[in-house]
């Protein structure tokens, strides 16, 4: 497998285990406050969000947005890590190459 694939292989991991600790420390805070509190900011949730949704156009757009945004996110994050292990590979290159003479 080419270092690139490789590099955004774990850096996708590296941004999937970012969001399962997201979802962690969530269940962990509402497991602190209690069910009741839970339910109750679920039901302002529904009331201000779900009950009357505003879909349309705005929406749709502003989704795109964000999606672009993960997107640019996600590649400039592998980007500098192409670079920074590309650093990485020559430095030892480098030092292999001293070492034999």
């Amino acid at each position: 497998m080419p270092a690139k694939y490789l590099l955004k292989l774990l850096f996708a991991a590296g941004l999937g285990g970012l969001f399962g600790e997201y979802v962690a420390k969530d269940h962990e805070r509402w497991f602190k406050l209690g069910r009741d509190a839970f339910l109750a900011y679920e039901n302002h949730r529904f009331e201000t969000q779900m009950a009357h949704p505003t879909i349309g156009f705005a929406f749709v757009v502003g989704m795109a947005i964000f999606s672009v945004g993960v997107a640019v996110i996600y590649e400039l994050v592998g980007l500098v890590g192409d670079r920074l292990f590309g650093i990485m590979k020559r430095r030892v290159k480098d030092n292999r190459m001293t070492a034999s003479h």
